[in-house]
């Protein structure tokens, strides 16, 4: 039996509705800085989706071309084209970013830092991420942790400084050093806010700089994302306006899409040690978006001058981790 036209137009128009709707919601989440669940999960699936919005904004601009002129298809076109925009616009210093230079600057000696995120139950989990330890031996090693795997203590000989998060959780944010901590800012971010620490440290040879870190959770729950927004959001707050060299460590559980991660390029000027990696960054940042517990990253000061970068993915041992080494300028430039 045939369709009546009647009921044909009426799908075609439920559907350019929809669609429409479906487009403002995801140009409101990334263009407004998130307040629910759902807009956190848009801006963290971004990557994903937005190749749709590309192939959408083509089809429909040519369709304008051709007919009529539409205003609901070139409200379509331009929602979409901004979508488009906002994405390539996080995304894209992580392919390509030139580093900057500071020619004027003296800079401390390497130091190596190691992020390990342990995000299994269990003594072996801890007993791995030590033997990496053991074995790469850097200058200071930030834990996100289950609060049962001990390890400030046992790493206590080489590692006699300690920082550690004094929120009640069953997750941990440590971080042990060889040289002296200058001081401790925060230990905790306050009610409803994740485990987190931001103090002042030093490198080997004496060089201050500010160093964060903290735990978060995947926003799939409007609580989680509460927290999630809280820490984030006060953590940078409290670096905003600070004049040494700051870098920020994160078990973000967000993608480079998400704001509660984009907020420390955009806010803060800070460089991810991710950047300017070339088109195989790309690919990792969609791996992100289709794995949020696992984004770890890293965020410094333009005037540190980064010289290497490894990821360990050891799943199968229960954490991953991040090696990095970086100079920090003698005087804040």
């Amino acid at each position: 039996m045939a369709t009546s036209p009647c009921i044909s137009q009426s799908v075609c128009r439920f559907v350019r509705i929809a669609q429409l709707i479906v487009v403002a919601l995801a140009t409101f989440a990334l263009y407004n800085y998130p307040r629910a669940w759902w807009q956190e999960l848009i801006c963290d699936t971004a990557l994903v989706w937005v190749p749709i919005f590309v192939v959408g904004a083509c089809v429909q601009l040519r369709r304008l071309i051709r007919d009529t002129l539409s205003v609901f298809t070139l409200v379509l076109v331009i929602l979409q084209a901004l979508c488009v925009a906002k994405v390539v616009e996080m995304a894209r210093p992580y392919v390509y970013a030139p580093s900057k230079t500071y020619p004027k600057l003296t800079y401390s000696s390497s130091t190596r830092f190691a992020f390990i995120d342990i995000n299994a139950l269990g003594e072996r989990s801890s007993l791995k991420a030590r033997a990496l330890v053991e074995r790469e031996d850097p200058d200071v090693v930030i834990f996100a942790r289950f609060t049962e795997a001990p390890l400030a203590d046992v790493l206590r000989a080489r590692y006699p400084y300690v920082l550690a998060s004094s929120v009640a959780s069953d997750r941990t944010v440590e971080i042990v050093s060889k040289a002296p901590i200058r001081s401790a800012v925060r230990t905790e971010y306050g009610y409803g806010a994740l485990p987190g620490v931001f103090g002042n440290f030093q490198t080997p040879d004496g060089v201050p700089f500010q160093l964060a870190a903290f735990d978060l959770i995947v926003s799939s729950t409007q609580d989680s994302f509460n927290k999630s927004r809280i820490t984030s959001r006060r953590l940078a707050s409290a670096l905003k306006y600070s004049t040494e060299p700051r870098i920020v460590v994160g078990a973000f559980r967000a993608a480079v899409t998400s704001q509660l991660v984009d907020m420390y390029v955009d806010q803060l000027k800070l460089r991810s040690i991710f950047f300017n990696a070339g088109l195989s960054q790309l690919w990792r940042c969609l791996r992100g978006a289709l794995a949020l517990s696992r984004n770890l990253n890293v965020f410094t000061a333009q005037n540190i001058e980064l010289e290497s970068v490894r990821e360990v993915h050891a799943e199968s041992d229960g954490f991953a981790a991040i090696l990095f080494t970086l100079r920090v300028p003698r005087v804040p430039g």
